[in-house]
């Protein structure tokens, strides 16, 4: 009939809709990703240009010399420039080691926090769907009162309660047979 296929139709819409909000999330994440990677690139060319002049000093104090008798053209330099030569690349290579071990660190964890939030996403929708079940069963109140039972103090004062309806009622039946009684006299 008409009704069931606007009710499909409009579940069908529902449906579109989610599936464009979570592209739609995950555009964003990945947008958010490479803003990242742009920022870490910006970093390193930052830190680049000290590098850039020193290496230009160097070259202007360097030398090519050319072979005689072929083969690969030499370069002479300064001994204070090659000693600083080779403690820069004893240190470059150490920390490119330790970049390599922190990365590896570091992916591991961004996977880690990608799988954490898609554990807690997974919980929060299956807590929505059991509220929803104890709902639609009227249990909501029975669980909330299985999750955080009620003091005495609380149960005290639903007890009072409960008494004092308990008269009222009393009191009405009571007054109503009275009434009753008086007109039958």
């Amino acid at each position: 009939s008409m009704d069931s296929e606007l009710e499909s139709g409009k579940k069908e819409i529902a449906e579109q809709q989610e599936n464009l909000t979570d592209i739609n999330n995950r555009i964003a994440e990945a947008e958010k990703k490479i803003e990242e990677k742009n920022k870490v690139l910006d970093k390193i060319m930052d830190a680049g240009r000290p590098v850039e002049k020193e290496i230009k000093d160097i070259l202007d104090q360097t030398s090519v010399s050319t072979p005689l008798f072929g083969g690969e053209p030499t370069v002479k330099i300064p001994k204070s420039i090659f000693d600083k030569m080779v403690t820069r690349y004893r240190v470059s290579g150490t920390f490119e080691n330790l970049n390599r071990q922190y990365v590896r660190i570091l992916e591991s964890k961004d996977k880690k926090i990608d799988d954490l939030t898609n554990e807690l996403q997974n919980l929060k929708d299956l807590y929505a769907k059991c509220q929803e079940f104890l709902k639609s069963h009227n249990l909501l109140d029975m669980f909330k009162e299985f999750i955080r039972p009620k003091t005495v103090r609380e149960k005290l004062v639903i007890g009072k309660e409960k008494v004092k309806e308990n008269d009222r009622e009393h009191t009405k039946v009571k007054s109503i047979s009275d009434r009753k009684r008086d007109i039958a006299i």
